[in-house]
Order: structure tokens, then sequence, then C-alpha cells
């Protein structure tokens, strides 16, 4: 890929302009956020920590949602999950992100998923 050095981009990438001003390079593809309906939501811990919770509806969409704890430790299990995500949107759907328990360790476990009627319930149920 060539740079263009007058934009700052990389060939192949969209740059845009935000509403801050910032130029956007790229956008990582993620699932929708909106269920078709109700959720399988499961905790992401590290020890006894909860760090936040990841859902999906099964069929279209799956997000990660941390704890408002924040920290290093939310931060670094943000990105982790984020990536996750990413790779089951490129790869496996988004039922997959619970089937697979073992793709979040060794350093986070994925605890047992259970039904909610939407994310928020999710949340308020395991980041309480």
């Amino acid at each position: 890929m060539a740079d263009d050095t007058e934009t700052g981009t990389v060939e192949g990438r969209h740059a845009s302009e935000d509403e801050a001003g910032l130029t956007v390079v790229a956008q990582a593809e993620v699932f929708p956020t909106r269920p078709a309906g109700p959720v399988q939501a499961a905790p992401v811990s590290a020890g006894s920590k909860v760090l936040g919770l990841v859902w999906t509806d099964g069929k279209t969409a799956a997000a990660w949602v941390p704890t408002t704890a924040g920290g290093t430790d939310v931060a670094a299990a943000t990105t982790y999950v984020w990536q996750v995500l990413q790779a089951y949107k490129r790869d496996g759907g988004p039922a997959q992100v619970l089937s697979h328990p073992d793709v979040y360790g060794p350093a986070y476990q994925l605890g047992e998923a259970k039904q909610y009627s939407t994310p928020a319930a999710a949340a308020k149920a395991l980041l309480a």
C-alpha cells in the first residue's frame, strides 16, 4: 500500500473528517447493536472481577458492554473482546461469540450465558 503524504491516508482506505475535526482513516467491522429479540449474555471476568459482558441475539447482533468502573483492566479487556468480536464478524457470526469460552482465555473467563429481554436488562443483572 502506498502512503498519501498529503492527506496522511493509506491507499485503499477512505479518509473523512468527523464532527470534532479528527481524521477517520478506517472503521473496524462490528456487529449491529440492535438485537432482533431477546439476547443471550455472559459476564467476562479476570479472576473474581467482572469487567463487562458480551451479548448476542444469535442472529445478527452482538456487542461488548464494559463495566462503568473503568480502569486499565477494563480498558485491556475492552480491547481484547473487541478483537474477538471482530474475528467472529469476519469468520463465525454473532451466535458464536458465546459458544467458545476458551477464546477469551487465558486472561479472561467467559461466564455462563443466560437469556435476557434486552442488552440493558443483561447489563443491569450482570454488572450491578
